[in-house]
């Protein structure tokens, strides 16, 4: 089962998730900080925007060494709320 998820719904899929334990590959889309604890304790992809200002540099020191794989940028893009560098 996959799950893919968009901000604010990335932290429902985590939730659901942890609650219903099952087997699930996430693909975490615009991120928010709050999905932190979800990657760094699920089977994950997560692609978030260079200028995006709900997922940046706190967030991304948040995430556990172990668990920095599959964490995909794209530069000079932000996030549904029209975040953008020119």
């Amino acid at each position: 089962m996959v799950f893919i998820s968009k901000s604010m719904g990335t932290v429902v899929a985590g939730e659901v998730d942890r609650k219903r334990q099952l087997p699930v590959k996430h693909i975490f889309l615009t991120s928010v900080i709050e999905t932190v604890p979800f990657i760094n304790s699920t089977d994950r992809i997560v692609i978030y925007g260079s200028a995006d200002s709900l997922f940046g540099d706190e967030a991304l020191q948040q995430i556990a060494p172990q668990h920095s794989h599959g964490i995909i940028e794209i530069p000079r893009s932000g996030s549904w709320t029209g975040d953008r560098q020119r």
